[in-house]
């Protein structure tokens, strides 16, 4: 375990440390922009790694390379910067840490040292299940990025059909990056490891938004970090669930960072900042694209706002739209541009909706103060405000920090910068109340989601802007809130922010699994009937194998029901014992089977023999079957 995770650190340290750094280097010598801080070199070494990677896995794919002559590519680069400015590089540093990071004193590593230490202790904690045990959703995910680490693009591998798979997967792919570069097996990184990965670019990216125009005293830095990491669980378990999922947590990540761009070049207008903040948002295309949604006013407004000022020069802004634009249509191309199989969806006004009062229930179930204040109001006006007075609720704490801020005098003049970033958090919230999807009507609620997020984020920057004459006193007050909101919401649910299976294993089914990884190569097709019951991808993660027919999720973009129930006629006849032994024959050399696992909970398990197969397992929970090595 500490060995993996010196491992990662190491990844961290060579793939986005040292190439922001390089490029802030090299930008700087040849006059581009001047010494980039620390929120600046990690957004460079960021977008070089992902865009990067993304471009090499592709190329190196096509000519039948392996990835891992990427990490040479890097090396031979960074080799290169050292070997150009040998004679002035250690003085380079010197004085790039003195104009960009002289503000990181002592105190200031200290406190982000153990803020660092908490968060990774946390994330190491909340990790500490068997892999078959992990939320299906992400087992999904894990086996996404095993397609990758297979073939990019990635191919359809939950029905056998042609075509690549249609989906984000620029959080699989970092995961895999990190599993060639560290030869850690693809499981562990992206179960045990890249939770903890994400909060620490969480926490950089936080503290990066808080520091964005001036140092954040240290203290009231890590109590605010504290206050974010704790106000998780105010509307359910299931918000502080998908603060420890993998693709949803780096999207927060990357929209932190984007958005300490953005404030960056509000404050200070290097035009450096402009382009970062364009193209780390054009990230989250292939992340998550609703993360997307908090920053939509701010990253164009701002630059058109210093244009308008005459403080942006129209090149600029000609120049980030462009790399905005290309930047956002090569990942699409990437993640969905390919001949896939996914569903198209759009958003429609749907005012009260279904998953409002969902989640209002959920608010008066989880919070036992809402449930107080809301029955009182009711009692009192003799209305039911439960699905309108909700979201006031839902920022309940991240609106008290608020009021504290307001309470002093901003030292600084007008900056549109955070009120466009709050105008989003708000527009993203307003979304979710007024809008559905026409497809996949659940996933509405990542506006919810995301905005929240980011309205608590905007709020601990202003407190840090407004209360950093007075810290402790600052600190004092944030720390109340913590008291408050990490009893209530993140120790009570504490368990929920390692969501477990919806569909538990029988250690039959996971002794099946062991088998299927000893006895069949990473790409083979399995045939199972898990695909009978509730969604459930352990065999396809914990395997690496494809599937003939998965499980289906309801309304899932990239699932087609035309293509699934093609497949699923048949092997609903062959899983009914309704095919003779030719059309068994037929039907397993048709879809090129390897194996076929059949659980008795999902349909009886029928005394069959399949020509070309020896059977390896016969337990009354589940029966496998291995193709023959001819």
């Amino acid at each position: 375990m500490l060995e993996n995770s010196l491992i990662c650190m190491l990844f961290l340290l060579y793939n986005l440390v040292l190439p922001g750094l390089a490029l802030g280097h090299i930008g700087w010598r040849r006059g581009y922009f001047p010494v980039p801080g620390v929120g600046a070199v990690l957004g460079l070494g960021i977008v070089a790694h992902f865009f990067g990677s993304l471009f090499f896995r592709w190329i190196l794919g096509l000519l039948g390379l392996p990835f891992q002559i990427f990490y040479f590519i890097e090396a031979s680069l960074l080799f290169g910067w050292v070997l150009t400015y040998r004679q002035v590089l250690l003085g380079d540093m010197a004085r790039m840490w003195e104009i960009g990071f002289s503000w990181v004193t002592k105190e200031r590593w200290v406190a982000f040292a153990i803020g660092a230490f908490a968060i990774g202790i946390a994330a190491w904690w909340a990790n500490q299940i068997e892999l078959y045990q992990y939320y299906e959703d992400e087992l999904f995910r894990l086996s996404l990025a095993q397609e990758i680490l297979r073939h990019y693009p990635p191919q359809e591998f939950l029905v056998a059909t042609e075509g690549h798979f249609g989906y984000y997967h620029l959080t699989e792919l970092f995961a895999v990056n990190l599993s060639q570069f560290g030869q850690i097996s693809l499981p562990e990184v992206y179960l045990r490891f890249l939770v903890g990965i994400n909060w620490m670019l969480i926490f950089a990216g936080f503290w990066a938004v808080l520091s964005a125009r001036e140092p954040v005293p240290p203290w009231l830095g890590l109590g605010l970090t504290l206050f974010f990491f704790t106000i998780q669980g105010m509307a359910s378990g299931q918000k502080i669930a998908h603060f420890g999922f993998r693709e949803d947590t780096l999207g927060l990540a990357i929209m932190f960072f984007a958005a300490a761009a953005v404030l960056r070049y509000g404050a200070k207008k290097l035009p450096l900042d402009l382009v970062l903040a364009v193209l780390l948002s054009s990230l989250l295309v292939g992340i998550k694209v609703v993360a997307l949604a908090p920053l939509l006013l701010a990253v164009p407004l701002v630059g058109l706002w210093a244009f308008f000022r005459r403080e942006a020069d129209w090149r600029l802004i000609l120049t980030a739209l462009v790399l905005g634009l290309g930047a956002s249509g090569l990942v699409y191309i990437a993640c969905f541009g390919f001949d896939t199989q996914s569903v198209q969806t759009s958003l429609e006004y749907y005012k009260g909706h279904d998953w409002i009062a969902i989640y209002s229930e959920r608010m008066v179930q989880a919070s036992p103060v809402y449930a107080f204040l809301l029955n009182k109001i009711n009692n009192w006006t003799g209305f039911d405000y439960k699905n309108s007075l909700f979201p006031i609720f839902y920022l309940g704490d991240s609106l008290i920090l608020l009021c504290l801020a307001l309470c002093r005098r901003s030292r600084v003049g007008f900056d549109p910068a955070p009120i466009l970033l709050f105008l989003g958090a708000i527009g993203t919230l307003r979304v979710f109340l007024y809008y559905q999807f026409t497809h996949a009507p659940s996933s509405i609620s990542y506006f919810l989601f995301y905005g929240s997020w980011a309205f608590s984020a905007w709020a601990a920057m202003v407190f840090a802007r407004r209360w950093a004459g007075r810290p402790r006193l600052g600190l004092v007050l944030v720390l109340l809130l913590v008291a408050f909101a990490g009893y209530q919401y993140a120790w009570e649910r504490r368990n929920d922010f390692s969501a477990m299976s919806q569909y538990s294993y029988h250690p039959d089914e996971v002794e099946a699994f062991a088998q299927l990884n000893k006895k069949t190569k990473p790409s083979a097709l399995v045939l199972h009937n898990y695909y009978q019951g509730p969604r459930a991808f352990g065999i396809s993660a914990l395997t690496h194998n494809r599937s003939v027919i998965s499980s289906q999720y309801d309304d899932a973009l990239f699932q087609d029901p035309k293509v699934y129930q093609a497949v699923q006629t048949q092997a609903d006849l062959f899983f009914a014992g309704k095919m003779d032994q030719e059309e068994q024959t037929v039907f397993l050399e048709e879809y090129r089977v390897q194996a076929v696992v059949w659980i008795e909970k999902n349909s009886p398990i029928l005394p069959i023999k399949l020509e070309g197969f020896e059977q390896t397992m016969a337990e009354p929970q589940v029966a496998v079957w291995v193709r023959r090595e001819h």
